[in-house]
């Protein structure tokens, strides 16, 4: 079993895997064939991305367990997104510090949660 510093997990996963994975979909994809040049595919990616990197610096907090639907109680991040976009995303441009919450509904769960195979 491999054990990761930080750095290096960050490096053969994000930069290896995801970030280069990005890379080579971009660059197959003809705009004359392909007239949505796999933004589906990759923005589900970067969302993704985005939600893991942000559970990596958010406090985990307990959800208690809802006695109307029956969900058991769970252990979670509260809302990585927003926070990765508000604290990591805004360093790169400004304008994500309040779009977390918007980016998070309509981009991240609008594509994840609407998706279907054909």
């Amino acid at each position: 079993m491999q054990i990761h510093t930080m750095n290096s997990y960050l490096e053969q996963y994000i930069e290896g895997y995801l970030l280069e994975d990005l890379t080579q979909v971009g660059m197959q994809v003809k705009p004359n064939v392909h007239p949505g040049n796999a933004a589906y595919l990759m923005t589900g990616a970067i969302c993704s991305g985005i939600d893991f990197l942000g559970s990596l610096v958010t406090e985990r907090q307990i959800t208690p367990a809802c006695e109307h639907c029956n969900k058991p109680e769970q252990v979670r991040n509260k809302f990585p997104f927003e926070h990765y976009c508000k604290y990591y995303l805004a360093k790169v441009d400004k304008r994500y510090e309040n779009l977390g919450p918007v980016l998070r509904e309509l981009i991240r769960n609008g594509i994840a949660h609407s998706f279907s195979t054909k």
